[in-house]
């Protein structure tokens, strides 16, 4: 497949003619990069919420409608379910967030919560959510 003569390195015709089916898949590999980029961006952005209903119609109508406003793209589905279904639903990876009642002191340590307003519900997500970034 090479032939070495002294310092020189040639490829011989069957060097080649792997060369030239292995090209494609070359280029191919240098694109990749590009084209999960474009399938991540092209990707439906979701965002499931589990609430009881009083919360989603009452307390949360405001910021829903604002965030229907600051993220259109954003495909959000909420879920009428009472605090430990709701809970529940978060714990098994079903939704992202969680409104829930004050129902323990202490929470799993993958979980982390938010206060909403002085309501006595919580917010609740796990610890890495970017919601938590803002």
């Amino acid at each position: 497949m090479v032939i070495v003569e002294g310092q020189k390195v040639t490829l011989s015709e069957h060097g080649q003619q792997l060369a030239q089916l292995v090209a494609p898949v070359v280029i191919g590999f240098d694109a990749i990069p590009d084209q999960f980029e474009q399938v991540r961006q092209s990707a439906p952005k979701r965002l499931a919420v589990a609430s009881p209903s009083d919360v989603l119609i009452g307390e949360l109508t405001a910021p829903l409608v604002e965030y229907r406003a600051s993220y259109p793209e954003v495909e959000l589905k909420l879920i009428d379910q009472p605090s430990n279904p709701a809970r529940a639903m978060l714990e098994a990876d079903e939704v992202d967030l969680a409104v829930v009642g004050l129902l323990q002191p202490c929470l799993p340590k993958h979980l982390a919560f938010d206060l909403v307003e002085e309501f006595p519900f919580m917010l609740v997500c796990h610890k890495n959510h970017p919601i938590l970034a803002s």
